[in-house]
């Protein structure tokens, strides 16, 4: 027997051994996807299957992954249904790329930001700038400590108009939520949210636009079962407001596209969300060294159906968790 020959008799087990291992390894990555499937469909009874509703991108990734995996150890069956169930994951957010109708170039617009600064922010002058850099005309923030809202008071002149959630004094280790603007904020109001990171605000302004109302909220991240009740009862508590079709809602709500929760939400309010047309865009990482569409689109700027997105972005926040979202609406009218 040549020497050639006996290499080669001699890696063949290993080949065995490698070629089986993957296999294993592919069935495995299979049965996790089934699993997942089965957490989503329980999720009104099982409160894990509920926080995977707001990952199901994550979920199309891991059975796009395992249709691969599959092909090669002959296994096409899993391997269509491992693609189906991409497919049926992915579509809630993918669709958010599909082109939609585009706004007059020469219309008037307002410039809202809205961004969850992270209350342990330590660089608080690159945010400034980097807040300033959107040139907003009204500024939404979550998360925001007495420290930073002294430095933003001082600082942001341009936005002289301001509202703050709590409307009391507060505590110097707390935080809440701010609204600057260029214009007069009327009819400020707390929305009463008390299952919530801060109790809301709403205010009535004029803009560029026309006139808006405007209403900031933070809700309760999910995570546990407490977590994902409050968030519940928040949502709760806003979808029974009265909306018009120049109402905006701006902030963190904990909360993505491909939730039913989401869909519920545009439904009983009959807003519309700025992501589409304008692709999936996250704005929250909790792995900041991962691929950004590993991120959740979780900052949301909704609005009624007088306005129009013309542009959408998610910019950086220097210190914080969460990017900021820009968004530029024009008045395109009351259409269906």
């Amino acid at each position: 027997m040549s020497t050639e020959s006996t290499s080669a008799a001699s890696r063949a087990p290993v080949r065995q051994l490698l070629r089986r291992l993957f296999r294993c390894g592919a069935t495995g990555a299979f049965l996790v996807v089934v699993a997942l499937q089965l957490a989503l469909f329980a999720a009104p009874w099982f409160w894990i299957g509920e926080i995977l509703q707001d990952l199901r991108w994550h979920c199309g990734l891991a059975s796009s992954a395992t249709a691969l995996a599959l092909l090669p150890v002959r296994a096409p069956r899993r391997a269509s249904l491992a693609l189906l169930l991409a497919a049926f994951h992915l579509w809630p957010e993918a669709r958010l790329s599909w082109p939609s109708e585009s706004a007059d170039a020469a219309a008037p617009r307002v410039v809202l930001v809205t961004a969850n600064v992270l209350f342990s922010n330590g660089n608080q002058a690159a945010l400034l700038d980097a807040l300033r850099a959107t040139n907003p005309d009204v500024l939404a923030l979550q998360e925001l400590t007495p420290p930073l809202r002294r430095l933003l008071e001082r600082e942001l002149t341009e936005l002289p108009h301001r509202a703050f959630s709590p409307a009391e004094a507060w505590h110097e280790e707390g935080a809440g939520l701010g609204l600057f603007s260029r214009t007069p904020l009327r009819e400020v109001r707390s929305l009463g949210l008390t299952v919530s990171y801060a109790p809301g605000l709403e205010a009535a302004l004029d803009t560029p636009a026309g006139a808006l109302r405007l209403r900031v909220v933070h809700l309760q991240r999910p995570g546990k079962p407490w977590r994902l009740a409050q968030r519940a009862a928040g949502l709760a508590h806003l979808e029974p407001l009265e909306w018009n079709t120049r109402d905006v809602l701006l902030g963190d709500l904990n909360l993505t596209p491909s939730s039913p929760r989401f869909s519920q939400l545009l439904e009983r309010t009959q807003l519309r969300d700025s992501l589409v047309g304008h692709g999936r865009q996250p704005s929250y990482w909790r792995f900041p060294r991962l691929p950004r569409t590993l991120g959740v689109p979780i900052d949301h700027a909704l609005h009624g159906c007088a306005l129009r997105a013309a542009t959408r972005e998610v910019f950086e926040l220097p210190g914080s968790d969460h990017g900021g979202v820009r968004v530029e609406l024009v008045d395109v009218g009351a259409s269906p």
